[in-house]
């Protein structure tokens, strides 16, 4: 029970820019340098969600790299794990805070990076499952369990 409060608590004082800079205040969640500041189940704009995550995000610019989804798995697993950004990681333990990312109860999710492959076919994304992480690329169409996550460099 009072490790629920204590997740809560927690997700309240970062979602309402508590203990952050005054410049980080739009923060959801701030690892190394990235300041995520959207995290939303992804849409389709004429069936491609990538160009909705673009959308949602204003623009390439604020979604997030190869190299930034690597950070994000240190907020997601536990023992802040390093590795490449198309590595493939395995031997992981999730943190409370994979729930967060967890929309739709899976126990996996999809975030898009800004990188697409020629003519919006096929895109970059980082799937993170309960014990591992891998880069991988995915049909544009897909959208089951994918997320938006917009970002800014610190």
């Amino acid at each position: 029970m009072y490790k629920n409060l204590s997740l809560l608590l927690i997700l309240g004082l970062l979602l309402t820019g508590c203990g952050t800079k005054k410049n980080d205040a739009d923060c959801l969640i701030k690892t190394d340098d990235i300041c995520i500041t959207k995290i939303s189940k992804s849409y389709a704009i004429y069936g491609n969600y990538w160009d909705g995550a673009r959308e949602a995000c204003g623009g390439i610019k604020n979604m997030p790299k190869a190299a930034d989804l690597t950070k994000i798995a240190a907020y997601v697993y536990e023992g802040n794990p390093r590795f490449s950004a198309d590595e493939t990681k395995s031997g992981l333990q999730p943190k409370d805070t994979f729930k967060i990312f967890d929309i739709d109860k899976k126990g996996y999710f999809i975030i898009f990076s800004e990188e697409m492959e020629q003519a919006k076919k096929y895109s970059y994304v980082r799937t993170y499952y309960q014990k591992q992480t891998d880069w991988k690329s995915i049909d544009s169409s897909a959208g089951g369990n994918v997320l938006t996550v917009c970002i800014k460099h610190q």
